[in-house]
């Protein structure tokens, strides 16, 4: 299964209304497996770096299959690694909480972005947005 563009406009509606609905102002991204942009919004009152920080988020998660979260344990603990990561991406994965790998059938499909509220809040809406897809 390929992640369409419709199916990216669908998981981040479903993010921006959980955010939405609790009174915080993210910005919210979707790529597709390969970490490429899918849709991406600057959700209203977000401030505008935050649709960025989304979508690296989303990337990482894409990139390396994991929570981005996840990945900042990784870096942490062997930051060498997380240089050479860089160099090979082309851009610097993030260790911030809020980025989530979408699977179906256990197949990675993409991954979700959130950014602008505090880390458990960008990632309980990432994985409101990424259930849409179970």
């Amino acid at each position: 299964m390929t992640l369409t563009g419709s199916q990216a406009r669908v998981i981040a509606d479903a993010a921006l209304a959980a955010a939405t609905g609790n009174g915080l102002q993210v910005s919210v991204s979707v790529v597709d497996h390969l970490g490429r942009q899918l849709f991406t919004q600057l959700g209203d009152g977000a401030m505008w770096f935050t649709a960025g920080m989304a979508h690296t988020k989303a990337r990482t998660a894409a990139v390396t299959g994991q929570d981005s979260a996840q990945y900042g344990v990784l870096s942490a603990k062997y930051p060498e690694v997380h240089v050479e990561i860089t160099r090979q991406l082309g851009f610097a994965p993030t260790g911030l909480t809020g980025g989530v790998p979408i699977f179906v059938e256990g197949k990675l499909i993409g991954a979700i972005g959130v950014s602008g509220a505090t880390g458990d809040q960008d990632e309980t809406c990432a994985r409101t947005g990424a259930d849409v897809m179970r």
